[in-house]
């Protein structure tokens, strides 16, 4: 005699069930946590200790005994290296240089050629007002941006739907067009840097509010500043948590990023993406990860916590980005799901 249905569904969702428990849980995403005091003096990092504080973290992250054999967990010496770095704030409030040189020495160290390294933003105007000299370096180290310097790429960018009034540096964007008063498009195409020049990259964002993203974080920096038509993405509407996720899952060469470290050494937490003194403290700290969005995640619930200072509130809805991020797959946004190892000299 057959089974009734009701019976054939109990024994449906049982399998369910039992197949779903024996599914193991999700690694958690392991963020290092390391800080140095006294690092930081006047708005300036010493160098040494920079480079020791980098070092150790490597080292945690990685599991390795030393950091040359930690580099060489994620970086082989014949890949093409770029440190996308961040500048829109001027000298101070940008990818510190102690750091930026401690990851290069440690990138050749591990065998990497230094001809073979790439230091990058979008906006070559930016790198100049951080101090940054573009060009070949005498020692090898290309310093160079998207914009104007290498481009979009045609092939390579993602339809998000929603769309943006193209400007100056956006690769559709004509001059015919400024006798047009809005022309769209709903693409964004990507740097010419990730997609041809470069096989792993190393983000290094600084650890300071944007008005846009509530945070230029390791999420934002890794995909906004690397593609074109992006103003779409700062308004905060029903659709922008979306269309972000849409462009960092359509993004190709996303894996190419093996490392986000985050320059918390000098930390701000009001006033925007300028810099301003008032709102800054010595963190002493580098975070670093392979999760974009645990180390923004943490970083968000450290501006948080800062900001009654200022007698402001919390950064609200401006982050939600990040939460549907996690709900996409993307990183870990609760800190009950990041191995978070802290590393102290």
């Amino acid at each position: 005699m057959g089974l009734s249905l009701p019976c054939i569904i109990f024994f449906l969702l049982a399998f369910y069930t039992e197949t779903r428990a024996a599914d193991p849980p999700a690694p958690p995403s392991r963020v290092v946590q390391a800080t140095a005091p006294s690092i930081v003096q006047y708005y300036t990092c010493d160098p040494v200790h920079t480079r020791q504080l980098l070092e150790k973290a490597i080292q945690k992250l990685t599991g390795c005994s030393d950091p040359i054999s930690s580099w060489k967990k994620l970086i082989q010496p014949n890949d093409r290296v770029g440190i996308l770095i961040y500048t829109g704030s001027g000298a101070i409030m940008t990818s510190r240089p102690p750091l930026l040189e401690a990851i290069i020495d440690n990138l050749a160290a591990a065998g990497v050629s230094r001809n073979k390294i790439i230091l990058f933003d979008r906006y070559a105007a930016n790198m100049a007002n951080a101090g940054l000299q573009l060009g070949r370096r005498a020692d090898g180290v290309m310093v160079t941006a998207t914009i104007p310097n290498a481009g979009f790429d045609p092939q390579a960018f993602v339809d998000c739907g929603v769309p943006g009034k193209l400007i100056w540096g956006d690769l559709e964007f004509k001059q015919t067009d400024l006798d047009v008063e809005d022309r769209l498009s709903t693409k964004s195409h990507f740097s010419r840097i990730l997609t041809q020049q470069v096989d792993k990259i190393i983000n290094v964002p600084v650890l300071a509010p944007d008005a846009s993203y509530g945070i230029y974080g390791c999420t934002i920096q890794s995909v906004i500043s690397m593609v074109d038509n992006n103003r779409r993405f700062t308004r905060l509407n029903a659709l922008r948590d979306d269309s972000l996720v849409k462009l960092i899952t359509g993004n190709t060469n996303r894996k190419k990023c093996v490392l986000h470290i985050m320059d918390a050494l000098l930390a701000q937490y009001a006033g925007g993406s300028t810099f301003e003194p008032a709102y800054c403290l010595p963190l002493q700290t580098l975070y670093l990860s392979q999760d974009p969005v645990a180390i923004d995640s943490l970083a968000v619930r450290w501006i948080n916590e800062q900001r009654p200072r200022a007698q402001l509130p919390p950064l609200g809805p401006i982050v939600n980005y990040l939460e549907t991020a996690a709900d996409a797959h993307l990183g870990a946004n609760d800190p009950e799901k990041m191995e978070i190892l802290r590393v102290q000299p």
